[in-house]
């Protein structure tokens, strides 16, 4: 993930998740399929195929939302499958898949557009509707901008973030937020609070 660092002669090991800002120490080798987070970087659980989420059967969109994101990603003309269905639930999906995959090129493609020079104001605006189908009234946000995966994010009323922030997963902003540049928002594939 983002914002890691890895000391000299450290060995990540197959199926490891590195989390947000994990620091691995100089030498140290990590454990097969797990879940390594911290400073020091520490395994906090291990993958595997008994594996289950903890997510406490907490919903982070209401079957309306659900339609509604899907129906605006079948609008930009992208097929919907599985994997891009359990993202919104906040359940484990093949980021691999075709599908998500395109998704997610288009995602990243808007954010480059996003954040160049010559985009227009009015252009800013349209990416801002395509990006975050669910949102509030009153939403700004700065330059250096980065979304993941569209449509994951959801966004209250009255909200403004300064430049550079980067939005990966299901990533929920209550009503009257207000957050400075360098923002790092993240809840892809962790399922932790």
């Amino acid at each position: 993930c983002a914002s890691t660092v890895v000391g000299a002669g450290a060995t990540i090991s197959n199926g490891t998740v590195l989390g947000l800002g994990a620091c691995l120490q100089p030498n140290k080798v990590t454990t097969e399929n797990s879940l390594t987070l911290g400073n020091p970087a520490n395994t906090k659980l291990i993958i595997d195929e008994s594996y289950q989420s903890n997510k406490d059967n907490h919903t982070y969109r209401s079957q309306e939302e659900i339609d509604l994101i899907v129906n605006h990603v079948r609008s930009l003309g992208f097929d919907v499958d599985k994997a891009f269905i359990n993202a919104l639930n906040g359940e484990k999906y093949n980021c691999f898949s075709k599908r998500m995959a395109q998704i997610t090129k288009f995602s990243h493609d808007l954010s480059y557009e996003y954040n160049h020079p010559k985009t227009t104001a009015a252009r800013r605006r349209e990416i801002i509707d395509i990006l975050f189908p669910i949102k509030g009234e009153n939403f700004e946000v700065g330059q250096g901008l980065f979304v993941d995966i569209l449509g994951l994010a959801k966004i209250g009323n009255n909200v403004k973030i300064g430049d550079n922030s980067f939005f990966a997963g299901n990533v929920v902003i209550g009503d009257n937020v207000r957050a400075g540049s360098d923002l790092v928002l993240a809840g892809i594939g962790h399922e932790l609070p």
